[in-house]
């Protein structure tokens, strides 16, 4: 069980794909990325448990992408079969796409799967987008405020498109073109899902999340999103309606090193605060670590267990907040921001800071003031 997607912002299309898979088979010890604490309880009951992590979606050409669904072997099937048959055409098309498509779902089983298929094409210095998907009556699609187009399937599909569809509050740096703009909007609503899950662990009711990844078109070619960090905080409003200082609960950073995507969680338990005028810095004092080796369906991980950790430094980071607010409901806003606004550090077995500028903080607690009168 899991989630595919697509959104469309700008005319720029946008396919996300989970990283779990849950199965009957899968068991209430399987490492979980995604939980501040023991989810034993939560699964103990749930027909399905996570039972492997593998990748959804993949770059077959530079112009066409592909996200799976459903049953593993029949995934691994029919992604085998388009790696192959693409690469006859020079020139692929739309009909000869659904061509290749149809004739493989009459002449092979695929009855317990789904696909989308996004072919890129140009015509008179235009992108067209033309997207295939599989079955038609298994899809829900939906828009919103932020997206003229969301389409979704898998045991996720409902939950992700009415998170989709909330308004939330986000804040991202001013974007130059369609392209930049719709990677952040799509970054900050992927934080405020993360965020979601982190606290209260809904989607492992219907048996999917726990980590995305995110593929774009960059005018040229289909791309993966190949590095990033989410940082999730909690805090509060104190009665005096001031938002108190939050801290970091958990951090999630994904990087490919070559085709196998390492996907590590920390859960934070408790911080050092040192501060400027400029920023705030998180040091770690006790934390725990996780990571995932999360391959292709038909590439085998080279990584032993034991060299799934990786140190890293990034400046690409997006930043959720749950803030419990005795004046409305929890305030939930999110941020994506170019530069040096925030930076996440971590060394394996050493050391984990989480760098972020004043300004942020003071505007959320503006955005605050301006929730709370609409509640």
């Amino acid at each position: 069980m899991t989630l595919i997607a697509q959104t469309i912002r700008g005319n720029v299309p946008i396919i996300i794909g989970d990283i779990v898979f849950s199965s009957k088979n899968g068991s209430i010890e399987k490492p979980y990325p995604g939980s501040l604490n023991s989810i034993h309880e939560h699964l103990t009951n749930l027909a399905f448990k996570p039972d492997d992590y593998f990748q959804k979606i993949y770059v077959l050409t530079p112009n066409l992408c592909i996200g799976l669904a459903g049953d593993e072997i029949e995934m691994k099937s029919i992604l085998k079969e388009l790696r192959i048959k693409v690469r006859y055409y020079d020139q692929l098309t739309f009909e000869i796409l659904n061509t290749l498509l149809n004739s493989y779902i009459q002449e092979n089983e695929f009855s317990g799967s789904k696909f989308i298929a996004c072919l890129i094409t140009k015509t008179n210095d235009e992108f067209v987008v033309s997207t295939s998907i599989y079955p038609a009556d298994s899809w829900k699609e939906a828009s919103s405020e932020l997206f003229q187009e969301i389409r979704a399937t898998g045991s996720g599909a409902s939950e992700f498109i009415s998170s989709v569809q909330k308004n939330y509050y986000y804040q991202t740096s001013p974007s130059i073109g369609n392209l930049t703009d719709a990677l952040r909007v799509n970054l900050t609503m992927l934080t405020s899902i993360f965020t979601e899950q982190v606290l209260t662990l809904n989607n492992l009711k219907n048996f999917w999340g726990g980590g995305f990844e995110m593929i774009y078109f960059d005018n040229n070619t289909w791309r993966k999103f190949e590095e990033f960090a989410y940082v999730i905080f909690t805090g509060e409003v104190g009665t005096d309606g001031q938002l108190h200082l939050p801290y970091p609960s958990m951090v999630f950073h994904y990087k490919y090193h070559g085709e196998i995507l390492i996907y590590s969680c920390i859960r934070i338990h408790k911080v050092k605060v040192e501060s400027n005028e400029n920023s705030i810095v998180y040091f770690a004092e006790e934390c725990h670590d996780n990571a995932y080796a999360v391959p292709p369906l038909d590439v085998k991980s080279p990584f032993p267990e034991k060299d799934y950790k990786f140190s890293f430094n990034t400046n690409s980071v997006a930043c959720g907040f749950f803030i419990d607010n005795p004046y409305g409901e929890p305030f939930r806003p999110s941020a994506h921001v170019e530069g040096d606004v925030i930076n996440v550090t971590f060394n394996v077995n050493d050391s984990l800071a989480i760098t972020i500028d004043n300004r942020l903080l003071r505007s959320f607690a503006d955005s605050l003031k301006s929730f709370n009168d609409k509640e």
